[in-house]
């Protein structure tokens, strides 16, 4: 995947430009990752070196260039010069990861041997790191491609939440607090497997249990989004009725807007384009030009892709969105201002 995309390079009068871009603003990271891309690994160094403390931003800047570097060698350089390098360990651990994921998720031949080797590298770093939330984060992470061992099926804290890795979970939570990483890893132990259902359960638990601010608080409406991506026409008219129609839907969107979305300390474009799509979908677009606004040029794929016939059509479904949230707020007939969140902020 390239740094960013431009779409829409001829921009009509007052036009926003979209950047397809995850990482949004945080140039550190995007240097680093272009830097590590090209097989120079300082610039990743001295980030996570920066980063020390706050595991939130840590662990999201972790996962981001583990995702971008996995088809390169820039980690293995990193390791054979600076061996003892804790940080070149995680990284090496974090790609481990990305690489039996995206194994798994090609039914590539090496499936096997890549989990085994993520497996060996997050086993010893449990072992060895003592205050970084990072090595749980990335167990958490692989459990998705072994959930029938014994410490992936662990009886959750109430009856309606799963088995799963909670264990893991608990001790990401000891180090940092409701990490964003850690509780997203953990949403995807189902939803990656299909378990929509069970995904949502846990995303219900999260969020009653989270603070205003914290990055639980939007699991829910993840999990809608899981549900529908699953369901027989994802994306369609067909499946838009539970948007407008359910109680709960609109709780859930509720509290991602107005617990998470005003107070939170990061809000990263992913959250931020979930957010989005919910209001979108449930058209309380004068709402959602609020969380549009907050994202700046940037813009993430996901989930936008349920709603386009093909991958190119993405951007402009997002963009569409977009304008017709922003004619909506502009509009004397839309959606009454006083429900829009304060401190629209940008997004980090």
């Amino acid at each position: 995947m390239s740094q960013h995309a431009l779409v829409r390079d001829q921009l009509a009068p007052g036009e926003q430009r979209l950047i397809l871009d995850p990482v949004g603003p945080d140039a550190a990271l995007r240097d680093a990752i272009a830097d590590a891309t090209d097989g120079r690994w300082r610039a990743m160094s001295a980030l996570l070196t920066a980063s020390s403390g706050e595991w939130s931003l840590r662990t999201n800047r972790i996962r981001a260039i583990a995702a971008e570097v996995r088809t390169t060698a820039v980690v293995e350089s990193w390791l054979a010069t600076e061996p003892r390098n804790p940080d070149a360990r995680i990284m090496e651990a974090a790609v481990a990861v990305e690489r039996a994921i995206l194994s798994h998720r090609t039914r590539n031949v090496e499936a096997s041997k890549r989990l085994a080797e993520a497996t060996l590298a997050t086993a010893g770093l449990l072992a060895d790191v003592r205050a970084d939330p990072a090595p749980q984060v990335l167990a958490l992470t692989l459990a998705q491609l072994a959930p029938a061992r014994s410490q992936h099926n662990q009886r959750g804290p109430r009856a309606l939440t799963a088995d799963g890795p909670w264990t893991l979970l608990y001790e990401a939570h000891d180090r940092d607090p409701f990490n964003r990483e850690a509780f997203h890893a953990m949403f995807k132990f189902w939803a990656a497997r299909g378990l929509a259902e069970s995904a949502y359960r846990f995303g219900l638990w999260a969020a009653s249990e989270a603070p205003k601010g914290a990055a639980p608080l939007l699991l829910p409406l993840y999990g809608h989004i899981a549900v529908e991506r699953g369901g027989t026409d994802p994306g369609r008219e067909s499946a838009r009725a539970h948007w407008h129609s359910d109680r709960q839907v609109r709780s859930d969107t509720d509290g991602a807007l107005n617990k998470w979305f005003p107070y939170a300390r990061t809000r990263t474009v992913p959250e931020l384009s979930h957010l989005a799509y919910g209001l979108v979908r449930a058209d309380r677009l004068a709402e959602a030009s609020t969380v549009f606004d907050a994202m700046g040029p940037y813009g993430h794929t996901e989930p936008w892709s349920q709603l386009a016939l093909e991958p190119e059509q993405v951007p402009e479904v997002i963009v569409s969105a977009r304008d017709r949230a922003r004619l909506m707020r502009r509009s004397p007939s839309g959606q009454d201002a006083s429900r829009r969140p304060a401190r629209p902020g940008a997004a980090q």
